[in-house]
Order: structure tokens, then C-alpha cells, then sequence
């Protein structure tokens, strides 16, 4: 009886291991099938980014920007078969980034919001050649406090700016993939 047991956890345990194993490979494939071909930064928000919030917080707006890209195209179901590329024309945070409180420690991470948090995006779905097929472009900020994101991180309203403009590029490149193939 033991030894059943005993083989019982050893089989359990070549399963986990090969999920954890393979857990980094197919997010990876995953991340790599639902991602824009590029997200790129326009020049004075590349500047805001490394002077005013702080060279990492480049690293988290492009992360928001690939997150809820790969969540918009994962739900638009392999209809999307397009280039997408992305460009932040504008982004500002709605509560102090570690780069603000840092550089002056009056500003509450908590307390403190900017009521002009959100993103400015411009979206291009391009045909395997690189010819663009539709341009997109979108763009929220809060102007009234009561209208700010309830969370307290840095970059909520931004998120909030990306994840409409993320379903607004899939469904062109949905209405742009259904017209280069009427049949399918």
C-alpha cells in the first residue's frame, strides 16, 4: 500500500514539474501570439517619462499597453489577423509615480491625484505588406476628480484610456480582416 502511494507522489510531482517547466514557455507564446507588432512612445512623451515620472515608468505604460492589447486581441478569438502598432502620444499619471515622491516628499501616494491622469493612443492596422489599412486613435483624461479611477495606482487612469483604445484597434482590425476576407 505504500508503495502505490509512494508512486502516486512521485507521478504527481513529474506533472508539476512539467507544468512548471513549460508555465514560462507558453505564457511566453502566449504573450508572443496576442501582442501588437510595436508600442512606441512619441518623442515628448519619451521625455515626460525619463525626466518628470521616472525612467521605469516607460517600463510599466509599455506593459499596460501590452496587457490589455493581448487581452483585447485573446477575446477577439483569432479574428484579428492584422499588424497592429501602437503609439502613446500622451500619458500622465493619475497619482505621484516613485520617480515623483521621491523628488518631492510632500506628494501621498495615496491622497494626492492628478485630475489629468489618462493616455492619449494612436493605433495603425497594417496589411502583411506594411501598407496601413486604418488608423485609430483615442484618448481620455480625467478633467473632474470625481470621475478618477478609484485605484490608487499611478497609471489607473491611463489604464483605463489603453484598455478602451485596445478594444477600439481590435474591432478595426476585426471590420479590416473580415473585408480582405469575405469569405472567411
Amino acid at each position: 500500500m505504500l508503495k502505490i502511494v509512494a508512486s502516486r507522489v512521485l507521478y504527481r510531482r513529474h506533472w508539476i514539474a512539467a507544468g512548471l517547466v513549460c508555465l514560462p514557455l507558453c505564457a511566453t507564446a502566449l504573450a508572443a501570439e496576442f501582442s501588437p507588432a510595436s508600442v512606441e512612445f512619441a518623442p515628448a512623451v519619451e521625455a515626460a517619462l525619463q525626466s518628470k515620472y521616472g525612467a521605469p515608468e516607460a517600463a510599466a505604460v509599455r506593459s499596460i499597453v501590452v496587457d490589455r492589447m493581448s487581452a483585447a486581441l485573446k477575446a477577439a478569438g483569432g479574428k484579428c489577423n492584422l499588424a497592429l502598432d501602437v503609439v502613446i502620444e500622451r500619458a500622465a499619471p493619475s497619482h505621484p509615480t516613485m520617480s515623483q515622491q521621491f523628488n518631492d516628499p510632500s506628494l501621498d501616494p495615496i491622497r494626492t491625484v492628478f485630475n489629468d491622469g489618462g493616455a492619449a493612443l494612436t493605433g495603425h492596422v497594417r496589411d502583411a505588406g506594411g501598407r496601413e489599412l486604418a488608423t485609430v486613435r483615442h484618448k481620455h483624461f480625467n478633467d473632474d476628480l470625481r470621475l478618477t479611477s478609484a485605484s490608487k495606482v499611478p497609471w489607473s487612469d491611463a489604464r483605463v484610456s489603453i484598455d478602451q483604445f485596445a478594444h477600439m484597434l481590435v474591432a478595426e482590425c476585426k471590420r479590416q480582416t473580415s473585408a480582405a476576407n469575405p469569405a472567411g
